[in-house]
């Protein structure tokens, strides 16, 4: 299985008090320090470690006083804050945790980040 792009976040600074969040089709979720990306090698970086099967459903900019929520098809859902407490920050090449458990068929179809202030 070859490595590809699947998604791209603009920055203007790598600050170490925003991170990464990802989410997997299979329901598995990263928290990563954004810092951790700033220094590219010319053979690129890993992001995310995947399962043969599962597939990336999006990458998004946050903080730990944000809150996400995961979304699958079958219409379950999960809210819950983006904290060292709930949500660890895990390394670049770590497969992430898992968000919520899945019924039979069930995927992930999206997830999307709250603001703490809502």
């Amino acid at each position: 299985r070859s490595n590809s792009v699947r998604s791209v976040v603009a920055v203007q600074e790598f600050r170490s008090d925003q991170f990464l969040v990802m989410v997997t089709k299979n329901g598995f979720i990263k928290k990563t320090a954004l810092d951790a990306f700033c220094k590219v090698r010319s053979s690129g970086l890993t992001a995310l470690a995947m399962s043969s099967g599962d597939e990336l459903r999006g990458v998004k900019l946050a903080t730990s006083d944000e809150f996400v929520l995961v979304a699958t098809r079958q219409g379950k859902a999960i809210v819950f804050k983006l904290d060292d407490k709930q949500v660890i920050p895990l390394g670049r090449t770590a497969r992430g945790v898992r968000s919520l458990r899945l019924n039979k068929g069930d995927h992930v179809v999206g997830f999307a980040l709250i603001p703490s202030a809502v």
